[in-house]
């Protein structure tokens, strides 16, 4: 738009110089008498009124293809004059932007990386968490199930010492000991039930710690992610987008999903 103003002003100025020129009233000369003119010298005189229909026809049309190339390199020469510290001050303004973009997505994949190891790790802690958990879970299952086997033969120890006692009334001394061994067993299946108990109680706690870690690994998680994009909302990015994603993790995270393939996606919109 400079560029423009600067080339009417230019022309404007140089066809009023022209018209000036033009309307230019001629000097005053004595009046002469009139002398006769052969056929030859008005032959002669005609080049001389082309030249100013010429004149006029530039005047009117505008300049020739030379001239305009003249005033052309005039108007590039005052642009240059006028603008060329602001083209220069644009050109190092623009120079320092594009380091500082430079550098900001040199930091925003820096903590993508940091990041994407970060959840490698959480995840390789929940796979070994979850691992244990169900080896846990199977050694429980395999203890009930012992326990249920032993509770079984007690029922039928039972059911054998009823039948002794309503067969050998006299044999008072083997029901006796067959008490005894009741007994024991019982004493065995409660101390079996405080092992149980005991392996209950641990499981729960290790669980219990499971949970925890895991909840304090989603935590850690969420909190990288706020510095993140704390460090981002100081920078130039588009925080629609950025916030979008940022929620779209915060509900992978609360659900257990994956977010492996939005971090990823994250990388690409920064770079883009």
């Amino acid at each position: 738009m400079n560029q423009q103003m600067t080339n009417n002003h230019t022309q404007a100025k140089l066809g009023t110089d022209e018209g000036s020129k033009l309307t230019t009233p001629p000097e005053e000369t004595p009046a002469v008498r009139p002398v006769p003119v052969p056929v030859e010298q008005k032959a002669a005189a005609k080049p001389a009124s082309q030249e100013e229909l010429d004149r006029v026809r530039e005047l009117l049309l505008g300049p020739d293809l030379a001239q305009q190339r003249l005033r052309g390199a005039e108007v590039n020469r005052v642009r240059e004059i006028i603008f060329g510290d602001q083209m220069q001050e644009y050109d190092r303004t623009f120079a320092d932007t594009k380091r500082q973009v430079d550098r900001v997505l040199g930091d925003l994949r820096h903590m993508q990386e940091q990041m994407r190891d970060f959840e490698q790790v959480q995840m390789q802690r929940l796979e070994t968490l979850e691992r244990e958990s169900r080896q846990a879970d199977e050694e429980l299952r395999r203890e009930i199930s012992r326990l249920r086997t032993v509770e079984t033969m007690l029922q039928q120890l039972h059911a054998q010492v009823r039948q002794q006692e309503m067969l050998a009334h006299s044999g008072q001394d083997q029901v006796t000991e067959l008490r005894k061994t009741v007994l024991q067993q019982e004493h065995e299946l409660k101390s079996l039930r405080a092992v149980v108990d005991d392996n209950r109680i641990q499981n729960e706690r290790k669980l219990d710690t499971l949970k925890r870690d895991t909840r304090q690994g989603a935590d850690d998680l969420l909190a990288e992610l706020r510095r993140v994009t704390e460090r981002l909302n100081n920078q130039k990015t588009d925080r629609k987008a950025l916030a979008s994603m940022l929620i779209e993790v915060a509900t992978r995270l609360e659900t257990g999903t994956n977010v492996v393939g939005l971090l990823e996606g994250l990388n690409h919109t920064s770079q883009e």
